[in-house]
């Protein structure tokens, strides 16, 4: 398979691989000064080798607008590109493989992102505060029975482990994310859960 195919983003090993297996650590974006827009910094790494992704063509689009904002990882695996404030879907080879929660106003967020799981599936992200945008720590998520809690800079990660046929299940998955000051946040992901894929969640006060 060539370098470009094998480039489809999945999930790390398991749930309790978290701390021995973690993604990249946080990449600071900066705010630009014309209109809603932000420049992000984030890193691509291969989940299992953590080994920098370079030449890797990225796209991303917004509010159901096309994917035509595009860049390319540099040798570290890092890009930067302006991308308009809310939410930002992001692509690799066509296949959207993150929902990114960009802001201007709050701090910078952790848009690291993983490649090359294989048939490894997980869904991770950042929860934050959805009026001050900042990052919230100590909140349970939940997704398809396992949990885990956010760190400090809100990130999480839950991972279901790897399978011979990512498409063989169909049940209905769930996604919940529960804090104490907090609302409850519910979502439902689909019928089956497969791959890795990024979702950032904002929280409400009650």
């Amino acid at each position: 398979m060539g370098a470009k195919g094998a480039l489809v983003v999945v999930a790390l090993l398991c749930v309790s691989c978290d701390d021995a297996n973690p993604p990249t650590g946080p990449s600071w974006g900066r705010h630009t000064q014309a209109g809603a827009l932000r420049q992000v910094q984030h890193s691509l790494t291969d989940f299992a080798s953590a080994v920098p992704m370079a030449g890797v063509a990225l796209s991303f689009g917004a509010g159901g607008a096309a994917l035509d904002l595009r860049t390319t990882t540099d040798a570290s695996g890092t890009y930067a590109i302006d991308v308009p404030a809310g939410t930002v879907y992001a692509a690799i080879d066509g296949q959207i493989v993150a929902e990114l929660t960009v802001r201007v106003g709050g701090p910078a967020s952790r848009g690291d992102r993983l490649g090359n799981g294989g048939t490894c599936i997980s869904r991770y992200g950042v929860v934050a505060d959805a009026v001050s945008f900042q990052p919230v720590g100590g909140a349970t998520v939940r997704v398809g029975g396992r949990t885990t809690v956010t760190s400090t800079d809100g990130w999480y990660r839950v991972d279901l482990g790897c399978v011979d046929d990512p498409y063989g299940n169909f049940s209905t998955t769930f996604m919940y994310v529960t804090h104490s000051t907090y609302g409850e946040f519910s979502r439902v992901l689909g019928r089956g859960i497969h791959r890795v894929h990024r979702i950032d969640v904002e929280l409400q006060r009650p």
